[in-house]
C-alpha cells in the first residue's frame, strides 16, 4: 500500500509540474497506528516514511500523541513545531483530535505549490490530490 502512495505521490507532483528533485519537504501528521492513540507499534506510516526519505524527499513527523524515544524521534524526523509555509506535501495519516486546527488551516504550513495526500479523508475531497 504504501507504495502505491508514493507511486500516487510522484504521479500528482508530476501532474502539478512541480520537480521531485527541487528538494521537496514533507510533512506527515500522526505516526501512531491509530488515532488519539499513543502506540506507534505496527504504524504503517513508517514504512511510507522510509520510502520518502529513500528517495530524497525530506519528511518530518508531527505527533505529538505517539509515545516514542528521544533517539527516536531524532532517527524518524519528529518536530515539535510545524513551520509556516515550509512544506511541499501534506499528508494526513491520522485523524488525532488535536490535527482538527492544524488539518482545517493547512493552507498555512504548505508553500504556493503543493501537495495534499489525506489517507484519513479529514478533508473534503475536492481540496486534497489523492485520497484513500
Amino acid at each position: 500500500m504504501n507504495w502505491f502512495i508514493y507511486k500516487n505521490i510522484l504521479k500528482n507532483l508530476k501532474k502539478k509540474k512541480i520537480n521531485k528533485d527541487q528538494n521537496l519537504k514533507a510533512i506527515i501528521l500522526g505516526a501512531t497506528f491509530k488515532d488519539n492513540c499513543p502506540d506507534m507499534r505496527n504504524s504503517r506510516v513508517l514504512d511510507l516514511y522510509k520510502i520518502l526519505t529513500k528517495n530524497k524527499i525530506k519528511t518530518f513527523f508531527y505527533d505529538p500523541e505517539a509515545d516514542i524515544s528521544i533517539n527516536e524521534k531524532k532517527k524518524l524526523n519528529f518536530i515539535n513545531k510545524i513551520k509556516k509555509n515550509f512544506y511541499d506535501i501534506l499528508i494526513i495519516s491520522n485523524n488525532h483530535k488535536y490535527f482538527k486546527k492544524i488539518i482545517k488551516n493547512y493552507s498555512n504550513i504548505l508553500k504556493t505549490k503543493n501537495l495534499i495526500i489525506d489517507l484519513k479523508n479529514s478533508l473534503p475531497r475536492h481540496e486534497v490530490d489523492f485520497a484513500l
